[in-house]
């Protein structure tokens, strides 16, 4: 695992931005099909606003990349403004020149059945070239939590109390509007990547950060498994680092 220690928030955008555009930029260069997912918590805005800034001083083929969102919470049609379809569109995709015939996003209005098209078509894709899973302060990691299977694909999950608790903020701190289930993309489809970025941000997420890079890898915390992944690079900022042992600081490339 490659891992990385930014000093300043400002300078941890700057660098996850230009480190995702250099990939598409290199990536598009030599590839026909370029098959990525991009996550969709609510700190991600930031970088996406970094990379619309940043997209047109590189050279990237957009027209090669297809795009995959890892989940979305179920009830939440593509234009309710708390769906991270939605969030997604606003932030990215209708900003970046993307066929929109090459963007895959979940409508939680929908059946499951489109869980199962997108999995269809990644399999028939070869898997993914990338994905960029963003780890929020809940644990959160491409829609999985710390108790979420290994082995799973796309499929239904039930979000727990405390997990719709933490998204009060967003429901009008009403428990009532808070969906109870999301469509995830699972573990095995997270770990099939030829590359995974996994990013983090804040003092808030630093336990989280701790627990993924330090405790190794065990079977109650499904994201602990890209420790055996050949080709992952962690970016954090200085105050999610807070927790890290001496020997994780000095192992970092800052």
């Amino acid at each position: 695992m490659k891992f990385c220690i930014k000093d300043s928030y400002e300078n941890y955008l700057d660098f996850t931005s230009d480190y995702i555009l250099k990939y598409l930029e290199e990536s598009t260069k030599v590839k026909d099909r370029l098959v990525i997912s991009l996550p969709s918590e609510e700190k991600d805005k930031d970088i996406y606003k970094c990379i619309v800034a940043k997209h047109s001083n590189f050279d990237i083929d957009f027209s090669k990349i297809f795009i995959f969102q890892q989940f979305e919470y179920v009830g939440l049609p593509l234009t309710h403004l708390r769906s991270r379809a939605y969030l997604l569109n606003d932030n990215i995709l209708q900003h970046i020149p993307v066929p929109s015939e090459n963007i895959f996003l979940l409508d939680g209005s929908s059946s499951e059945s489109q869980m199962t098209k997108n999995e269809i078509l990644i399999n028939k894709f070869g898997f993914f070239d990338f994905v960029w899973a963003s780890m929020s302060s809940t644990g959160i990691f491409a829609g999985n939590d710390i108790h979420s299977s290994l082995t799973a694909s796309f499929r239904p999950k039930t979000l727990t109390r405390e997990l719709r608790n933490n998204l009060l903020y967003l429901f009008d701190n009403k428990i009532r509007f808070v969906p109870t289930r999301t469509f995830s993309m699972g573990m095995s489809l997270v770990f099939s990547a030829s590359n995974i970025l996994i990013t983090s941000s804040g003092v808030e997420s630093s336990i989280n950060v701790q627990n993924l890079v330090e405790l190794g890898i065990n079977d109650s915390n499904a994201l602990s498994m890209i420790q055996k992944h050949e080709n992952v690079s962690f970016v954090i900022d200085k105050c999610a680092s807070m927790r890290l042992s001496s020997s994780s600081l000095s192992a970092s490339m800052h």
